[in-house]
């Protein structure tokens, strides 16, 4: 990685010398443009009938070559003084050739599926092998909002369980990373296995699994053999309501932490051992380094498991508002209240996504600063 960009840097650094030598000759000009209407200024004063609004204007053009002027000087010094490929930008060019993929494919792939939705969601079809629309205005978003009170539910309960997955799975993956960060026998048989769920819980396999009632069946076992009969009528509905939720959670935690354990492994490797190791020589115990170092070290990356848990939760196979949709628009060929309830759905996810930003802010600019 350390001469990715050296093939490049030849060909910059010539265009940048070629366009400084351009901006020095349109700065010569302006220079002598500048001379002209100096002398003329002091023509006009002396000589002239002193027409005050021909001079003012005559000294607002000076001024604004003054300005253009110094900020050309100061763009040329930075094209010839400052240097190629400071460590900023190789990262910035680190950056943008790992995100050029996903741009690349958003513009093919999804840029115009995404504008052809908002078209459908603002009108109706009334040619279908035209493909024509016709514009109906913010009708179906309307009749979301104020009419179909069963999608504000159904919103509210994806919410509801997007924030929970988001605090659980969380501080899950962050424990079992620290677990799998140490030195110990079979490191690597265990981070495979808890990356298992990630392959196996792809959406074809997990339709399959929910169509066919394995994982409810697989709890009901679970739960009697934690909880037989005679403690559950023991100790009432609440409790034992209360101890099968905890279970589902628990499921869907661990269904749902592979790809935030690697996540937060990577950010943990990432943390230099001497941290560690300073830390340890001054008397720090183990607790002091999770709070002092571990967890603001891996803010950033606390952060970018909080969208990834939010996007997967709103995407998931098992989402109501998602079958909704597809039963209106392929059942009952809503295809335009289907559309709405898409972008809806994405605004809603949109705002939750900000809202983790906005959290975490403080503690990533810490980390920055």
């Amino acid at each position: 990685m350390k001469d990715i960009f050296k093939p490049f840097t030849k060909r910059i650094y010539s265009y940048r010398s070629k366009l400084a030598d351009k901006k020095i000759t349109a700065n010569e000009k302006a220079k002598e443009k500048q001379n002209l209407l100096a002398a003329e200024i002091r023509h006009e004063k002396l000589f002239g009938d002193a027409d005050p609004k021909k001079i003012l204007k005559l000294e607002k053009q000076k001024r604004r070559l003054e300005k253009k002027i110094v900020s050309e000087e100061y763009r040329i010094h930075e094209l010839k003084v400052s240097k190629l490929l400071t460590i900023s930008r190789r990262k910035s060019l680190y950056g943008m050739s790992f995100v050029l993929p996903w741009i690349i494919g958003f513009l093919l792939l999804f840029l115009y599926p995404f504008v052809q939705t908002i078209r459908l969601s603002l009108g109706e079809i009334t040619n279908i092998q035209n493909y024509t629309i016709e514009f109906r205005g913010f009708s179906e978003y309307s009749k979301i909002l104020f009419e179909e009170t069963d999608v504000l539910f159904m919103l509210l309960d994806v919410l509801k369980n997007a924030l929970i997955n988001m605090i659980f799975i969380s501080i899950f993956s962050l424990y079992i990373a620290m677990l799998l960060n140490r030195k110990m026998r079979f490191r690597g048989l265990f981070r495979v296995i808890c990356f298992l769920p990630v392959i196996l819980g792809t959406g074809f396999v997990m339709q399959q699994l929910l169509s066919q009632n394995i994982t409810q069946s697989s709890m009901q076992m679970v739960i009697d053999f934690i909880l037989p009969k005679e403690i559950q009528n023991y100790i009432g509905p609440k409790v034992t309501g209360m101890v099968v939720f905890f279970l589902n959670r628990l499921t869907v935690i661990l269904w749902h932490s592979g790809v935030q354990i690697l996540l937060f492994l990577s950010g943990l490797q990432s943390i230099s051992p001497s941290l560690y190791e300073a830390s340890r020589v001054d008397g720090a115990t183990e607790w002091e380094n999770l709070w002092f170092i571990t967890l603001p070290m891996m803010t950033p990356m606390i952060l970018l498991n909080l969208v990834y848990t939010v996007v997967e939760t709103f995407n998931d196979s098992s989402n109501d508002i998602i079958a909704y949709m597809q039963k209106y628009a392929f059942s009952y060929n809503q295809f335009s209240y289907s559309a709405a309830m898409g972008i809806f759905f994405m605004c809603f996810d949109l705002l939750l996504v900000g809202f983790s930003f906005l959290i975490m802010r403080p503690f990533t600019k810490n980390i920055k600063s």
